[in-house]
């Protein structure tokens, strides 16, 4: 990690995805002690490093549109304006460009900053290695859901998007439409992840549901930050589209999904499960 004056991330929230990140994202914007870029979910190191996200392909209109929505907010500050300008002055998806997003004022003025990008959790050893490299040995969260349950949730999000027919998707080509055996593929990640981080917080995706604020003091306390008092904290953030699945597709799913189960029972024990649901 370099010893220049750059603003970076204390903390990454990696995953999984449909596990619950955009609520975290939104619950910790309203910590007067935590930052978070106007942007959930950058894709730096999953545009150069997720081979299976597919990333290259999609990252950079996400990126374009996310940077409109900033332009386009009404109540811009001429710190705002400044910051815009910096982000713009980089080509996007570059490091220097990454490191600008953490360059506003307000994050000066936060004690720990941070970024959410749930894709992070599937990217190669080589890609988490580049993390610790530019970030130093920073915090991880993760949020763990259960393993079918996300896949499901995934594959309907997926096909809501695309508009692809649902009954047209089975198990012979569920895995051309949707990515989703790396997504949460704990038992190959975690302990890749593991190799090069030393502080890594994993909350069950029910707990969202359950005991959203003791969640969130957790988190707090794991970030060394005072506990904070969130509003809509029981709120439903980005609920999927009803889809029905074909009962191929999801025994595929759940065919898919069996070894994780194995490996985090080993990992966490029964009563984290429980509370993955």
């Amino acid at each position: 990690m370099s010893s220049d004056n750059t603003v970076r991330p204390d903390f990454l929230c990696i995953g999984a995805q449909k596990a619950g990140t955009s609520w975290l994202y939104d619950m910790l914007r309203q910590h007067p002690d935590i930052w978070l870029p106007d942007i959930k979910e950058v894709h730096y190191y999953d545009y150069h490093f997720g081979e299976g996200t597919g990333a290259r392909q999609w990252a950079p209109k996400h990126i374009e549109n996310a940077i409109n929505r900033i332009k386009s907010k009404s109540n811009k500050t001429s710190s705002d304006l400044a910051y815009i300008n910096g982000i713009e002055l980089n080509e996007p998806l570059t490091k220097e460009w990454y490191f600008s997003l953490f360059n506003h004022v307000e994050a000066y003025n936060r004690s720990v900053k941070g970024e959410i990008t749930p894709e992070y959790s599937a990217i190669s050893e080589a890609g988490i290695k580049k993390i610790k490299e530019d970030l130093g040995d920073i915090k991880i969260i993760w949020l763990v859901r259960d393993p079918v349950s996300r896949a499901i949730s995934q594959a309907k999000m997926v096909l809501n998007r695309s508009g692809i027919d649902a009954s047209t998707v089975d198990n012979t080509n569920i895995d051309k439409y949707v990515r989703y055996k790396g997504r949460a593929d704990y038992l190959q990640n975690m302990p890749l992840w593991e190799k090069y981080f030393s502080q890594i917080l994993y909350l069950p995706y029910g707990d969202i549901k359950r005991a959203p604020l003791a969640l969130l003091g957790k988190v707090s306390e794991f970030l060394n930050v005072e506990n904070h008092t969130y509003e809509g904290a029981s709120k439903v953030i980005h609920r999927t589209k009803p889809t029905e699945l074909t009962t191929s597709a999801v025994d595929m799913l759940v065919k898919d999904s069996a070894p994780q189960y194995d490996f985090l029972e080993d990992k966490f024990g029964s009563e984290f499960m429980e509370r993955i649901k």
